[in-house]
């Protein structure tokens, strides 16, 4: 491993409980974490991965709701870049979404309390 890739702390021996599971956002090659959060972003068709783009901007600041059709060309006219690379470089990534997603009225949180997170939930309430 290199240098700059080495892990914080290799040997500190702390578990989930201990540490928040803080351990899981490390930045190393072999993060389980940002393997599946990459496969997630790059498993979405290119309109969505746009939305993403441009929803991350507007909980930035970048771009107010009102502005989100602006946001959503910008992110467009952004090209086929690796949108997973390029959103997973945004430090707070996850609170920009949330923040984004507040301000066109859309409740992640609400959303998370019904399930809509999982997939699995849907196919649970069809059968």
């Amino acid at each position: 491993m290199t240098p700059w890739l080495a892990p914080d702390d290799p040997t500190d021996g702390s578990d989930a409980a201990d540490d928040r599971f803080v351990d899981a956002l490390e930045d190393e090659t072999d993060n389980p974490t940002g393997r599946e959060l990459r496969a997630a972003i790059a498993g979405l068709d290119v309109d969505a991965r746009t939305t993403l783009v441009a929803l991350a901007w507007l909980g930035r600041g970048d771009y107010d709701a009102a502005e989100w059709r602006d946001a959503l060309a910008a992110a467009r006219e952004r090209g086929e870049a690796s949108a997973s690379r390029y959103l997973m470089g945004i430090p707070l990534l996850g609170d920009y979404l949330a923040d984004g997603a507040n301000a066109l009225g859309i409740s992640v949180a609400e959303d998370e309390a019904l399930g809509l997170h999982n997939p699995d939930v849907g196919a649970q309430r069809d059968a």
